[in-house]
């Protein structure tokens, strides 16, 4: 999906954007995580002093690639695209809303 391969009329579309709204999985109100919040690596440290660094928090890189693709499947799905725009616009508000938050805080 995230390279926009997925043909977008696919039953699978529907099953990835399922799991990409629930909060029990990826969905959280400052991005998607990297990982599902039920998966046995889940915000488990890499190795003893190493941060989990793609195990949960969110990363922009990867909401990049799944806004990007959020919005070529609004485009171009008639069976999942008003989902597809919902999902962008909401991602995109909390990433915006999380940089802008973080820019204030740190500067």
């Amino acid at each position: 999906m995230l390279l926009k391969l997925l043909p977008a009329e696919s039953p699978r579309l529907g099953a990835l954007l399922d799991i990409l709204e629930s909060p029990r999985a990826l969905w959280t109100d400052f991005g998607i995580r990297s990982l599902s919040t039920s998966d046995l690596f889940y915000d488990r440290p890499n190795a003893v002093g190493d941060a989990p660094y793609w195990r949960g928090p969110i990363w922009i890189n990867l909401n990049y690639l799944i806004l990007e693709a959020l919005q070529h499947y609004s485009q171009v799905s008639t069976v999942h695209g008003a989902r597809a725009g919902h999902l962008h616009d909401r991602l995109r508000d909390n990433l915006l809303r999380t940089i802008l938050g973080e820019h204030q805080t740190t500067g």
